[in-house]
């Protein structure tokens, strides 16, 4: 993919959408090892040559009875955002978490063009987190208009693309890199997880499927089902890994395998399409929600259709992409997911983003905010059998 273009000016969209301002920026494509606040510098002990003998498919990787929880989960998938915006002095970089370091700086991932960022983090039980960051427009030195239009263009792509989108392999490629630095430290790959919100809970998503790596994604589309091994999916099965869906989210209910008049998602198909989830679906938040979706997109409905029809939906897309989210905006944001989980976010994530957007103004049906992935994915279980 070239250098995305400057595809619209980043005012409204995604909730973090405001701080995409233009600054500075350093070349394409890097995996640094870099403290939070200053320019990261090169890793030149670590480089994608010293991993060349992790094998691709990391199969039948066990999942821990602890793990992380999805508290610290979601506050990682805050912490690649916040943090290189706003430093904070000490150790911690966000709640419980601190950097995963190697030689003594964070190891991170970089993608001007494809607009990935990624980067690890370590719990207090000595596990290391891979979080990605979500559309926001921020870097490591700072936030950037071109950043930010390269993620936009990365969430049509993964919408319109007929191929695999280049973040979310290089996501997948920085997971590998990650699991051999922590092999290592001692850290086996059961006790590395992936985790992200809405573009970076895809790349976590397309991450564990190819990596069989354990995690849980907040708010991620479906992605493409990979039948290269395992059953549905190239490394993973998808037992170890829990996608977190809003009900009223059109982001993460553009799905296969949800039954919604969504018109960006394939056809429906119970547990499989074109492009289901990837792993246990827990929905939160209040079901009537779910026709919030059909009455926002239907004015769109034909045209979108058209354009798939004449193989113009990506520059439709484009054009649509910003209406869309602000469409997303009440129930695709954090603050909604935190608050639907029954936890709330860092106070310094709430300090940068601002004011939370609407919750699904519900009590929460379960808590799941300290929850290991373990033991939601047991309540999952549980709510199926009963349902």
């Amino acid at each position: 993919m070239s250098e995305a273009p400057d595809l619209l000016s980043p005012t409204i969209l995604d909730p973090f959408a405001s701080f995409a301002t233009t600054a500075s920026i350093r070349p394409a494509d890097t995996i640094s090892a870099g403290s939070l606040g200053a320019a990261p510098a090169l890793i030149t002990s670590i480089n994608s040559a010293a991993f060349t003998d992790l094998p691709a498919a990391m199969s039948f990787i066990s999942l821990p009875t602890t793990t992380p929880t999805v508290t610290e989960l979601l506050d990682a998938s805050m912490a690649v955002i916040t943090t290189f915006i706003n430093p904070i002095t000490g150790t911690l970089t966000m709640g419980d978490l601190t950097d995963f370091d190697v030689g003594g700086k964070q190891l991170i991932k970089e993608n001007l063009h494809t607009g990935l960022l990624g980067a690890a983090f370590l719990t207090p039980e000595h596990q290391v987190v891979i979080a990605f960051e979500a559309t926001s427009g921020f870097t490591t030195k700072g936030t950037s208009a071109a950043f930010y239009a390269a993620q936009l263009n990365a969430d049509i792509d993964q919408i319109a693309s007929p191929t695999t989108p280049k973040n979310d392999i290089q996501a997948a490629a920085f997971a590998r890199q990650v699991v051999k630095a922590a092999a290592a430290d001692g850290i086996s790959a059961s006790n590395v997880f992936v985790t992200g919100d809405s573009l970076g809970g895809i790349e976590a998503e397309y991450t564990a499927q190819q990596t069989g790596l354990a995690g849980i994604a907040f708010e991620p589309t479906g992605i493409a089902p990979d039948s290269s091994a395992n059953g549905n999916g190239a490394a993973g099965s998808g037992k170890n890994f829990i996608d977190v869906v809003t009900y009223g989210d059109p982001v993460a209910n553009l799905a296969s395998d949800i039954d919604i008049e969504q018109p960006l998602a394939g056809p429906y198909v119970p547990g499989g399409g074109t492009d289901p989830h990837y792993g246990q679906e827990f929905f939160i938040g209040e079901p009537a929600n779910q026709s919030y979706i059909s009455s926002s997109l239907a004015p769109y409905d034909a045209a979108i259709a058209a354009s798939e029809a004449n193989g113009t939906e990506k520059a439709y897309l484009s054009g649509l992409i910003d209406t869309y989210l602000s469409i997303a905006t009440p129930y695709h944001n954090p603050f909604t997911t935190a608050f639907d989980l029954g936890t709330t976010l860092p106070p310094l994530t709430e300090s940068i983003l601002g004011a939370g957007a609407s919750s699904s103004l519900t009590v929460p049906t379960y808590l799941a905010g300290g929850d290991t992935i373990p033991q939601l994915l047991a309540h999952i279980a549980a709510t199926n059998a009963v349902t």
